[in-house]
């Protein structure tokens, strides 16, 4: 699971108390052979100074290493999605490793102390890393100076999960909502751009617009009582509050680290036909025929009148979603994976 500092821990409340507790747990069978282990919390500031994150890492390192010798592993795959990590590469006696860039983390603070630490280990990750993937256009072009061979593989979306031919019951806590039902789904952090949804809450106060995740309360959005809070949902519910939405969105900020971002849910919202309008975002480009991209306020509101009217172009969402299911994925990155041991093999 991803890496807590102690201040998170005390800073999450309940949350942080669970988290300590499934570390305290140690190592749990999730199923068949899929085993979970929650890092302990450590010390803050790793990510601002490169001795904490190598005073870390020695010690999440050591962790692991006691782990892998426990369960008996043979041929290890040291696999980082953060960069955090990157100094463990070619210290765990993994057989091979790999490092798939998921975000501009650099540019997720602007802080230049934050900054220089994050692109130094960046730095070791796609220098020592065997395999280096991608999953935007923007993060393979920048990450290609340094690593020419790297792989651009978008992520993937469970598409069985989400395209159910039978009827999803409409979950509660939405149905006795009226209608239009703007939804949106996913982690309400930074990215979002709260104004642009006042500016809809004000401007449509028909328009129930529904918000599912976590970070954001009731007082962030206390001027417009047609903003919902359903708060965070159980991923296999999704596919439900989904189809009882009218329209879905997103509504991300456009500036800072966006030409990097490829929103996931935009795949989930494809799989269950939904109409998307969303902000300007590059990577969407290529979906430009099924998702309206807005360049400013007006424009958004303006698309998502649209979407309420128009009926959508199912089948192409549902096409495209299908062909970035994870099982396509999976099966593309591990014979990429396997080709690299077999070139080191015969090398």
């Amino acid at each position: 699971e991803s890496q807590l500092s102690l201040l998170h821990i005390l800073k999450d409340g309940p949350a942080g108390l669970k988290r300590l507790a499934r570390w305290l747990r140690g190592l749990r069978q999730e199923k068949n052979n899929l085993y979970v282990y929650t890092a302990p919390p450590l010390f803050p500031f790793g990510n601002y100074f490169i001795s904490l994150n190598y005073f870390n890492q020695a010690v999440l390192g050591f962790i692991l290493r006691r782990l892998i010798r426990r369960m008996g592993f043979k041929d290890v795959l040291l696999w980082l999605y953060s960069i955090n990590s990157s100094v463990l590469l070619k210290k765990m006696n993994e057989k091979a490793s790999v490092y798939y860039c998921i975000d501009d983390f650099s540019s997720e603070i602007n802080i230049p102390k934050r900054k220089k630490t994050m692109l130094f280990l960046e730095d070791l990750a796609l220098t020592n890393a065997g395999t280096v993937f991608a999953c935007t256009r923007a993060l393979a072009g920048d990450r290609r100076k340094k690593r020419p061979d790297l792989h651009f593989i978008r992520n993937g979306v469970s598409f069985s999960s989400f395209d159910k031919k039978e009827g999803w019951p409409v979950p509660a806590d939405l149905k006795d909502l009226p209608s239009p039902k703007i939804g949106f789904i996913g982690t309400l952090d930074s990215r979002i751009d709260t104004q642009l949804l006042r500016y809809l809450a004000q401007k449509r106060s028909g328009w129930q617009i529904v918000l599912i995740g976590k970070n954001l309360s009731r007082q962030d959005f206390k001027d417009c009582p047609n903003i919902r809070l359903l708060g965070w949902k159980k991923h296999d519910l999704l596919p439900a509050y989904i189809m009882g939405m009218d329209a879905c969105i997103i509504p991300y900020r456009t500036d800072g680290f966006r030409a990097y971002i490829f929103p996931l849910k935009t795949l989930e919202y494809f799989a269950c036909g939904k109409p998307v309008v969303s902000t300007y975002l590059p990577e969407l480009e290529e979906f430009s025929d099924v998702v309206k991209l807005s360049r400013d306020k007006a424009d958004f509101m303006r698309n998502l009148e649209l979407s309420l009217k128009e009926p959508p172009a199912t089948e192409k969402m549902k096409s495209i979603s299908a062909a970035l299911s994870w099982e396509g994925r999976i099966e593309l990155i591990s014979g990429i994976i396997a080709e690299t041991l077999y070139k080191e093999k015969q090398d």
